[in-house]
């Protein structure tokens, strides 16, 4: 049995390290218990197994539907960069859809040579057999692998899926299942209470220093994304600030640290709108028309987000008082920085410059001096858009979490 949580759990054998330049092979016999959770079978690395998706891993994803499973193959690099065939799909014929609690003969298999020397994973059961090629680029990021196992979706607390293998081969290599192989077991048989678990967010002030700030004390916590379209969906942590406009300049600056991040989460941190940016919205689309929907209206800023396949940007993204914005961070603007969650203190600014780009206005975001400039359309800057709060404010459409800090914060209060 392994459950959805927000806490690494496996069951694995060590192995030589690998790395992507390396063939891998995996085969056996697989179970699926009828259930609705998640489960990980393959190759990655003890020290980075800590978020999902999971930084350097090869692996098949087991996804529970009840009386039927899907199967399919996944990976992400040690930069946080991941791929698979079926990101965008949702229980489509190239999905391996199988029912459940039927004994099924499998194997995945990555070869580095494959895709033009770009690599390719291929995964099969019971004959049905999916492919996915490595992006561009993403072979030459790199990634270690020092374990192969089963291990849990490591997101939030969900429900648990009940999976069994057997008659196991692991890179040529036999392994005898007939009694305890002695594999490594971390955190897979415990009961505990997990603070992590969607979509409650908690984040505020905290008496720590992880950004490292000049001295203890900083904002920051688990951040999920929120739901305007319900009675508290959407949460902020904020300072109250004079009523600030587009048409004299912003900045702000400070420390920041990425701890964690789960794919489909993102962060924003700047200025917006109390009530304009939190009033709910009852019909509002569950399904979001287009990027700029997920944020509030009022909002003008950063995002930590960007899209699956190419990792975490500390982007600059902003939305008018409607259904017009700017700066898309799932298609990152030039030289835009990357923001991973390393756990590492970094430094940041945003600085908006309302006389530059013809008049237009130009955003400038720096993170560790490097810098990325985006300039506004005609019309936004006279747009008449208003903002009276400076922090941290959750999405308005719902996600996952991250765990982010900031602190030594400087930033406009007050224009003249």
């Amino acid at each position: 049995m392994l459950t959805i949580a927000g806490e690494p759990a496996y069951y694995a054998m060590k192995i030589t390290p690998r790395t992507l330049e390396d063939t891998l092979t995996a085969s056996g016999r697989l179970l699926c218990r009828k259930g609705t959770g998640q489960a990980m079978i393959g190759f990655f690395n003890a020290a980075t197994a800590n978020a999902w998706r999971t930084r350097d891993s090869l692996a098949l994803r087991i996804v529970g539907r009840g009386e039927t499973f899907f199967a399919y193959e996944e990976y992400m690099t040690q930069r946080w960069r991941a791929g698979s065939s079926h990101f965008t799909s949702n229980q489509k014929t190239d999905h391996i859809g199988l029912a459940t609690d039927v004994e099924r003969e499998w194997s995945f298999r990555y070869e580095p040579g494959g895709n033009g020397g770009g690599g390719t994973i291929t995964a099969t059961i019971d004959g049905h057999m999916t492919v996915t090629h490595l992006d561009p680029g993403h072979k030459s990021d790199g990634a270690v692998f020092d374990r192969f196992g089963i291990f849990n979706v490591m997101k939030h607390a969900d429900d648990p899926l009940e999976v069994w293998i057997d008659r196991l081969t692991i890179n040529g290599q036999t392994v005898e299942l007939a009694k305890d192989p002695g594999w490594e077991a971390f955190q897979n048989r415990r009961e505990y209470q997990s603070r992590d678990d969607r979509p409650y967010s908690d984040y505020g002030f905290s008496n720590t220093n992880f950004a490292g700030g000049k001295a203890p004390g900083e904002i920051g916590g688990l951040i999920f994304r929120g739901d305007i379209r319900l009675a508290d969906g959407v949460n902020y942590y904020a300072d109250r600030l004079e009523m600030l406009m587009l048409e004299k300049p912003l900045r702000a600056s400070g420390r920041i640290i990425y701890r964690r991040g789960v794919q489909d989460s993102s962060t924003l941190i700047g200025f917006f709108n109390v009530p304009t940016s939190t009033t709910i919205d009852p019909k509002a689309p569950r399904s979001p028309r287009s990027w700029i929907d997920y944020l509030p209206r009022c909002f003008f800023g950063v995002a930590i987000k960007g899209p699956t396949r190419q990792g975490y940007f500390f982007h600059p993204t902003y939305r008018l008082d409607g259904d017009e914005g700017g700066g898309n961070p799932g298609n990152a603007i030039p030289n835009c920085p990357r923001l991973n969650p390393d756990d590492r203190p970094h430094d940041w600014s945003l600085e908006y410059l309302p006389g530059e780009a013809d008049g237009r206005g130009r955003i400038v975001v720096t993170l560790d001096g490097q810098s990325a400039t985006m300039d506004l359309p005609e019309g936004h800057k006279s747009a008449g858009v208003t903002f009276n709060r400076f922090g941290i404010i959750s999405n308005w459409v719902d996600g996952n979490g991250q765990v982010v800090y900031l602190d030594d914060l400087v930033y406009t209060a007050k224009q003249e």
